[in-house]
């Protein structure tokens, strides 16, 4: 690099030099300019209570519906097993070892 462009990089970063902004100015309810308030934060305090049970509502609805599919399995099992009769009728009885008795 030459000196004269080492210069106008330094000319530049010493006038370029970004500055902090302060907010001054306040709302009405003495929050500052910019920030959401006191009506900000109660819109996010009620979205997070409506958030909480939405998510309780739906754990409900989860565990209702598994209760009833174990429910209905288990009534199907139930019913499968009384219309089957336990031995069939007509037929011999047959050992362990395959022999009719």
């Amino acid at each position: 690099m030459t000196s004269a462009s080492t210069a106008a990089l330094s000319l530049l970063a010493a006038t370029a030099s970004p500055t902090a902004t302060v907010i001054t100015t306040l709302n009405p309810d003495g929050s500052f300019r910019g920030s959401p308030g006191i009506l900000g934060f109660f819109a996010f305090l009620i979205l997070g209570i409506f958030l909480i049970l939405l998510g309780l509502d739906l754990t409900r609805r989860a565990r209702r519906l598994r209760y009833r599919n174990d429910y209905a399995q288990a009534r199907a099992s139930q019913e499968q097993a009384v219309a089957q009769p336990a031995e069939p009728s007509g037929q011999p009885e047959k050992s362990a070892g395959g022999q009719v008795e």
